[in-house]
């Protein structure tokens, strides 16, 4: 039970910028000085991702949230890799943070401790896993299932299929529809779509109907393939709407709160409450603003 004495807690967060403000074609590396701490300026689709912040965290995940010091903090090495280009907190559009549960080790600080994963298993059943970070989460969850099957009977091990991880999820691209992606006769939404979903896009919209909007087939898409259930998910982990749109998918509220109210059969009253949720949810995840007002 004292497995959690193995973790050492950190909290690190991201900013985002329209990409007019950085013109980067590739990553870049940033160095804060007198420390071990790197930070990357990081081109995504829509947008700039400037982070990440290290600093040890206390408390229940659930309730961390995006400081000034941490906002300042990312300006301040940013301006010092591109002086040029003067950002200040009103070009930053949205920012996100999280709570990474590193393994503790003798590092003397946050931004010098391992971020290798470790799986533990105790006597009652269950695995956990500590460490690690997003860019290894495919090996990672195949070392976990691993693990775990061990537990069981080999009959029952021998009923799963050799694990297949490394596999791409989406279907090869066929010259018909690599040629039909290069053309001038796609829409707006075929070619969005394109870029986020490679040749599945054409089964997106084959399955959903032309006639939605873009956001109404990334909505449908979500709900059927990722088991997302309620809008702040949708806006904060399934697409980049609240970190790269400038009033971070409001006005696109109404357009796609039909869907998820059809797929899932949300009451008027459910509808209300989702969106309301979503609305006090950004400006609590931006209150961070105030203090540069």
């Amino acid at each position: 039970n004292d497995w959690h004495k193995l973790l050492r807690p950190t909290k690190g967060i991201h900013l985002t910028l329209a990409k007019s403000r950085l013109h980067l074609p590739n990553a870049v590396v940033m160095a804060a000085e007198k420390s071990s701490r790197i930070v990357f300026a990081i081109p995504r689709h829509e947008m700039i991702i400037i982070g990440t912040t290290d600093t040890d965290f206390a408390g229940d995940p659930a309730n961390v949230k995006v400081d000034a010091d941490d906002v300042e903090y990312l300006l301040k090495i940013t301006n010092e890799y591109f002086p040029e280009a003067k950002i200040t907190s009103d070009d930053i559009l949205s920012s996100y943070c999280g709570v990474r549960p590193l393994v503790k080790d003798e590092s003397g600080s946050e931004g010098k401790t391992s971020r290798e994963h470790v799986i533990l298993s105790d006597k009652r059943g269950f695995t956990f896993v500590a460490g690690g970070k997003y860019t290894t989460y495919r090996l990672m969850s195949e070392q976990i299932v691993d693990r775990v099957l061990r537990s069981w009977s080999i009959e029952k091990r021998m009923s799963f299929k050799k694990c297949s991880s490394v596999q791409a999820l989406n279907k090869y691209v066929t010259e018909d529809k690599i040629a039909f992606a290069n053309s001038n006769s796609e829409t707006d939404t075929e070619k969005k779509l394109a870029d986020r979903y490679g040749a599945e896009c054409f089964e997106i919209i084959a399955k959903y109907g032309k006639q939605k909007t873009y956001w109404q087939l990334e909505a449908h898409q979500a709900i059927d393939s990722t088991m997302c259930m309620n809008l702040v998910d949708f806006y904060t982990r399934r697409v980049p709407l609240m970190l790269s749109h400038n009033d971070h998918g409001i006005e696109l509220l109404a357009e796609i709160s039909e869907v998820f109210r059809a797929e899932l059969k949300w009451s008027a009253d459910e509808l209300e409450s989702q969106q309301s949720y979503l609305r006090s949810y950004i400006e609590k995840e931006l209150s961070w603003r105030k203090s540069f007002n």
